[in-house]
């Protein structure tokens, strides 16, 4: 079994701080992805417009179009191109690595399969991503015939639709139908519209929604490195694995996750890295990704983080965590820390 796994990072902000790439750069690096024909013919139409930026070992390209906006990360030596999936620029087809150990969580997220090939892709999308939805409707036909694709439906929580659209995918009453659906969405149908789902019906997807959660949680814990930095309450000496479970609970003030016998496993190794009269700055690299997984487990060994009131932290300016580095495969990308994430005389003890 093989699969693809599909990162989306959300760093928009990267373009506020960074020297944008000149229209000569700009093209010279499209030209070099393997998704340039599309955008192309997109640019020439005026449904898109670019702009970029160089950060470490990715060029970042921010695509504006009708529908909202989005990111393409095509890497430094321009051999690969990352849009959720990621795809080799010289064969154009998708990069597959191995298939995670725990094929059953894989398997049970998997909401449909279409496509008449041999090999097996797993294909994890937001049906309103809008970069997504084209891509995807000018390669679903390519993908039917050279792939068998597992589809994985994933509605991030910005886009207000994209749950109403799940909904009306899911309710296909078998692998063809629901395939239909989906086509019929990125095609940019509206007859989801139209779909007035019961409370019975809702519960019933919202479960298929959760073990699709949990089946991209197993592409990341086997495939993607998070390094966080931090500044906590008292004096970290000493590198600290923390192995504790997390419950998490929701409701409408949000989620709050806390130590549990009974909750998921929740592994964070944190490592010192500067002191500072009574705060620490650490470094937090987390083997699974639970919700508030960090701020759970450095609360729970007495150095909540600064900022975090809701789980025991000093009042700062800000909450004082940053996602500082990202991995995927062989390639790295770090973003540094802004400004305000300093520790200056006001929050002294």
């Amino acid at each position: 079994m093989k699969k693809i796994l599909l990162p989306i990072l959300a760093t928009s902000a990267l373009f506020a701080f960074d020297k944008p790439l000149s229209t000569q750069e700009l093209n010279s690096v499209i030209k070099s992805s393997a998704i340039y024909p599309e955008l192309s013919r997109a640019l020439k139409s005026n449904q898109v417009k670019l702009k970029g930026t160089k950060k470490d070992n990715f060029y970042i390209i921010e695509v504006d179009t009708p529908r909202g906006r989005g990111l393409i990360y095509i890497t430094a030596d321009k051999k690969y191109t990352i849009i959720g999936r990621v795809i080799d620029n010289k064969t154009k087809q998708p990069l597959i690595p191995n298939f995670p150990k725990n094929a059953q969580i894989i398997k049970k997220g998997v909401m449909f399969t279409f496509g008449k090939g041999n090999k097996d892709i797993y294909l994890v999308t937001d049906p309103e991503c809008p970069f997504c939805r084209m891509m995807e409707k000018q390669k679903k036909d390519i993908l039917e015939k050279n792939y068998k694709v597992h589809v994985i439906l994933y509605p991030l929580s910005f886009h207000k639709n994209a749950k109403a659209m799940s909904y009306y995918v899911l309710a296909g009453k078998n692998d063809e139908e629901r395939a239909k659906r989906l086509k019929e969405v990125l095609s940019g149908s509206n007859e989801w519209k139209n779909y007035k789902p019961t409370k019975e019906e809702i519960a019933k997807y919202e479960k298929e929604l959760q073990n699709a959660k949990k089946a991209i949680e197993e592409f990341k814990k086997q495939n993607v490195y998070k390094e966080y930095l931090a500044w906590v309450s008292g004096i970290v000496s000493e590198p600290i694995t923390i192995d504790m479970p997390l419950k998490t609970i929701k409701s409408k003030s949000g989620a709050y996750s806390k130590i549990d016998k009974f909750g998921q496993e929740a592994i964070t190794e944190i490592l010192p890295y500067k002191a500072f009269r009574s705060k620490s700055e650490i470094k937090a690299i987390i083997h699974t990704g639970k919700t508030h997984q960090i701020r759970a487990h450095l609360a729970y060994i007495n150095h909540p983080i600064l900022g975090d009131e809701k789980y025991g932290g000093k009042k700062a300016k800000r909450v004082m965590l940053h996602h500082y580095k990202f991995k995927i495969f062989d390639y790295e990308f770090t973003a540094n820390p802004p400004k305000d994430f300093t520790i200056m005389e006001e929050y002294n003890d």
